[in-house]
């Protein structure tokens, strides 16, 4: 947003804005190098079944532990996406 909360540089106040609704979903990434790679990993299955993802949010990290070593990350992650209004069901708004 612009500064004082206008309209961001650029763009002019009377612009329209477009309505959009995201979904949010709870996933579980995993990886035997790291907890990078297992937020990359959940981010990358996700976006082979889902459009439009415009985010993440990383929630939580662990991992699995044997004989002292990590052996495997996990990353908790939410991952945002648009929802598509071309792809809605006829008869709903």
């Amino acid at each position: 947003m612009g500064e004082g909360g206008g309209a961001p540089r650029g763009e002019a106040r009377d612009a329209p804005q477009r309505s959009m609704v995201i979904k949010v979903l709870d996933l579980v990434g995993q990886s035997n190098d790291s907890w990078q790679q297992a937020a990359e990993n959940a981010l990358r299955e996700a976006a082979k079944t889902v459009d439009h993802i415009t985010g993440l949010e990383l929630v939580n990290l662990t991992a699995e532990v044997q004989d002292g070593e990590l052996t495997e990350f996990r990353a908790n992650v939410k991952v945002a996406f648009a929802v598509d209004d071309n792809r809605r069901r006829p008869g709903r708004a």
